[in-house]
């Protein structure tokens, strides 16, 4: 499998733009596709056989937010076409996650609640979850895994939000917490028995999953679902996210990012999660924290263990 392009260098520019921000812009692209080019994690994925395309309901919802007459009711039409779908974001918009003050009966109401960026970063991560729904078996725990990337997300966008990014970097914030451990599904469900040893040898060795998925397999599961988004086409800001969400500080961008959020909204639910006790929790890069001066800020975003109903 050859990667395509993950995306095109201008998404990261505002422009006009000065030469110092070029020289990042560039070298930051070059970080992420160097790291994808990778002949490890090319090789693995080229062997799998399970490998979901782009889901087509995302792109009926993108489609239809980009129409020049689009509108909240033509989304909530494309997403109550699908019955489970309409059932899993129902019973998800109600939850204690989304905190609404009323019960929301309807896809229709919970596009206009939730707004179109929240929705299709929904319609995206449900979609990729429910197509690896009946593959999981071992070890591997699909409905913890998503109550944890759940919580990344809401923490990753908060984090966002208080410090007063604009609205591309929360809405990544939030897709790139939702999908940040998507690599585990992909890797759970063409490698099960593998993927089951990675996760008894990381509870007996004391260590995170990542690092005995770098043991084992020479890739991690970070990698992987970058290398997938990648394939998808996705924003590089989401893809950056991913890759590097254990190891911000290999990014070249030093500055607050959706990867900044997405890497310590990890860290935050992974400690505060009682259903992970039985896992390292993610580490927090300090050293990363703190160069951005957000070492102060962490107490309070420091999320409570919340299921969604």
């Amino acid at each position: 499998m050859i990667l395509k392009a993950v995306g095109p260098v201008h998404q990261y520019l505002a422009k006009p733009c000065d030469a110092a921000t070029l020289q990042l812009t560039v070298a930051r692209a070059c970080a992420l596709r160097s790291l994808l080019a990778d002949p490890t994690l090319q090789g693995l994925v080229a062997g799998m056989q399970t490998l979901p395309s782009l889901p087509t309901l995302y792109l009926e919802v993108l489609d239809a937010i980009q129409e020049p007459h689009g509108s909240l009711e033509r989304v909530g039409d494309i997403m109550s076409r699908d019955i489970s779908m309409t059932a899993r974001m129902l019973q998800l918009v109600n939850s204690a996650f989304f905190g609404l003050r009323r019960h929301v009966s309807s896809p229709g109401e919970a596009v206009k609640l939730l707004g179109l960026d929240t929705i299709k970063a929904l319609a995206l991560s449900m979609q990729v979850f429910s197509h690896f729904d009946q593959k999981q078996e071992g070890a591997f725990a699909l409905d913890v895994l998503w109550q944890h990337s759940l919580a990344t997300s809401t923490c990753a966008k908060r984090i966002a939000q208080e410090q007063q990014s604009d609205r591309h970097v929360v809405d990544h914030a939030f897709m790139a917490g939702l999908l940040h451990d998507v690599g585990k599904l992909v890797l759970a469900a063409n490698l099960p028995d593998l993927y089951s040893a990675i996760l008894v040898q990381a509870q007996a060795q004391d260590t995170t999953v990542w690092e005995a998925e770098r043991a084992l397999l020479g890739t991690t599961h970070a990698e992987v679902g970058a290398y997938l988004l990648g394939l998808w086409g996705l924003p590089d800001p989401i893809v950056e996210a991913l890759a590097f969400h254990h190891c911000p500080s290999a990014c070249p961008d030093q500055r607050f990012s959706p990867l900044t959020a997405v890497h310590i909204a990890n860290a935050l639910v992974h400690t505060a999660d009682s259903t992970e006790a039985g896992e390292t929790p993610a580490a927090l890069d300090s050293a990363y924290v703190a160069q951005l001066g957000l070492t102060e800020r962490l107490a309070t975003w420091r999320p409570q263990p919340c299921r969604a109903a």
